[in-house]
This record gives structure tokens, C-alpha cells and sequence, in this order.
């Protein structure tokens, strides 16, 4: 079974506009990959030796411009400065074996993480993005600030940390389970996952 893998990336330009590189947002690494700016397969530049790309690299697939590798990165204003979900897992793992929700959000199965309001009870969460804004700053009205909602704990985390969600389950199956699947695993899982979420989507319609 081969695995081959595309990255969406962005490119950036220099001052005379010529193509300087491309940039990827790792799910894996959390981290941006830059990369030369043709399109094509590339070795990866994964940093986390349990990365499947580090063995298959990927190919990337321009998909629009930047103004800096940093506009490469997700929103992460959920993450409160926690850089990686895979280190956040191995220390709660033994709790999460019992419960998903729990060891994240506290007794009271709800927190602040920044300027979010995190909620999960009676079998669904939710997340206020803006209950509590800067100093100075109004707080939306309820019909303007935009609230993500679900039902399960793989897509919290994955809202949470803006991972794709099969990554995010990845990563749950290994931190319960103590199984340490194989790049073809990891990677032959996390498309099920998301090709699972989009039938679901799609059958939604």
C-alpha cells in the first residue's frame, strides 16, 4: 500500500514579486513546513519523529498567497499557549482512558482558555469565542459572535487545537489504547476518519 499525501500550501513573494517559497501548516508537527516554491513531492520536514510524512513525505498543492509563513498557521485562539496536543494527551492519557471530556475542561466540564468560553455537558460542547474580550473591548452581541458546537470529544479537540480531525483521532487511539501505530497506520486511520466526516456531512444535506 503507497501512501502520497498533499499539503495545501501558500506562497509568499519577494519585493519584485518573484516566488520565494511555499508553506504548509503540519497537522502532525503543528508547525509550518517552508519549502521551495514548485509544486511537487517533497521529503518532509516534520520534526516529530512519530510523523507518517517523515516517511512518505507529501506532495504540495499550491492553493493561493500569503503575506508571511506565519498566515500559514490556523487560528490557534483556543490554545492558551499549549503548543502540542500530542505532549497535552501523554499527560492526561490515563485519565482519558475513563473520560474524554473531563481531564480537559475540569469538574465543572467547562473553561476559559483565553478569550473563549469552553462548555461540554450533557453529551454535546460548545465553544463561545469571545466571552470574554480584551479590556476596552465590547463584548459582541449574541447574534454576531459565531458559536461552534458538537457532540463527541475528537471534534473538540480538533476546533480546540485546529487539527484536522483525523489526526485528532490518531492521536486518541494511541493515548488510550498505549498502542504505537505505524506511518501506514496513522496515515490509512486519520483518512478514514475524515473521509467517515465528510459522508456524514454530505448525507446532512
Amino acid at each position: 500500500m503507497s501512501f502520497d499525501p498533499t499539503l495545501p500550501t501558500v506562497l509568499t513573494r519577494d519585493r519584485d514579486g518573484q516566488p520565494v517559497q511555499q508553506h504548509a501548516f503540519c497537522a502532525w508537527c503543528e508547525d509550518v513546513h517552508s519549502h521551495s516554491p514548485a509544486a511537487g513531492h517533497r521529503c518532509a520536514h516534520c520534526g516529530r519523529a512519530d510523523s507518517p510524512y517523515r516517511r512518505f513525505g507529501y506532495t504540495l498543492a499550491p492553493a493561493g498567497e500569503a503575506a508571511s509563513p506565519e498566515a500559514a498557521r490556523p487560528p490557534r485562539i483556543f490554545t492558551a499557549g499549549r503548543s502540542s496536543l500530542a505532549h497535552h494527551f501523554g499527560t492526561v492519557a490515563p485519565a482519558m482512558r475513563n473520560a474524554y471530556l473531563r481531564p480537559l475542561l475540569g469538574p465543572g466540564l467547562e473553561r476559559r482558555v483565553g478569550r473563549a468560553r469552553v462548555v461540554a455537558r450533557a453529551g454535546l460542547w460548545w465553544v463561545d469565542p469571545d466571552a470574554f474580550p480584551g479590556e476596552g473591548v465590547a463584548k459582541a452581541g449574541a447574534r454576531m459572535r459565531p458559536v461552534l458546537t458538537g457532540a463527541d470529544a475528537a471534534s473538540l479537540l480538533s476546533t480546540l487545537y485546529g487539527l484536522a480531525l483525523g489526526v485528532v483521532a490518531v492521536r486518541i487511539l494511541e493515548a488510550a489504547t498505549g498502542l504505537k501505530l505505524d506511518a501506514h497506520a496513522k496515515l490509512a486511520i486519520a483518512a478514514e476518519v475524515e473521509a467517515s466526516q465528510a459522508r456524514q456531512a454530505e448525507g446532512e444535506r
